[in-house]
């Protein structure tokens, strides 16, 4: 099985993850490692894993479209990192997100969504910005935002098996249902 594993990555979260998925994946077929911005081509792989950084709500600009542009045929499986934590309820906007975006492939091999650390420079930005910028709640939105930040972390080395193995356990059942129909 010839994988891809292609990521966007602002501050070096979502690449550390991808590494840790080609690592944690290597028996179940040979992955390739590439950088989204750098152009990564999906053809010739048997399955994708697309990753990124969540930008509100979604992933990133360049993985989104990505992700987008994707064949609806090709399995596919996503993993995000992002600043606030996974079981928040920005979390669980992230993973409406993210599911709707597998709902458009015919095998999905699910989601991996991981904490990242903030870099200080887009925390010191989010504390500048004027409150009404974000809207109605603005003031209370800026203030949930910076929290987020402040409390951002490194995901823990559970953190890291658990999102390798969620793709393990689909792309095991997907290769068994594969041979099946082979």
């Amino acid at each position: 099985m010839k994988g891809l594993i292609a990521y966007s990555s602002l501050t070096g979260n979502t690449a550390k993850l991808a590494d840790r998925l080609a690592a944690g994946l290597a028996d179940l077929g040979d992955w390739t490692l590439a950088d989204i911005k750098k152009g990564a081509d999906a053809s010739g792989y048997d399955c994708i894993l697309a990753g990124g950084w969540i930008d509100r709500a979604w992933p990133d600009k360049a993985a989104k479209a990505w992700i987008e542009d994707l064949p609806a045929d090709l399995p596919l499986g996503i993993f995000v990192t992002m600043g606030a934590l996974p079981e928040s309820p920005h979390g669980d906007r992230v993973k409406e997100n993210l599911a709707s975006l597998l709902a458009s492939h015919g095998t999905a091999l699910g989601m991996a969504v991981l904490p990242g650390v903030v870099e200080a420079k887009l925390l010191d930005r989010v504390r500048q910005m004027p409150a009404h910028l974000l809207g109605e709640n603005g003031e209370s939105i800026k203030q949930q935002m910076v929290e987020a930040g402040e409390q951002s972390r490194m995901p823990t080395e559970e953190e890291y098996q658990a999102g390798v193995q969620v793709f393990r356990e689909a792309i095991q059942g997907w290769l068994d249902q594969k041979g099946d129909l082979q």
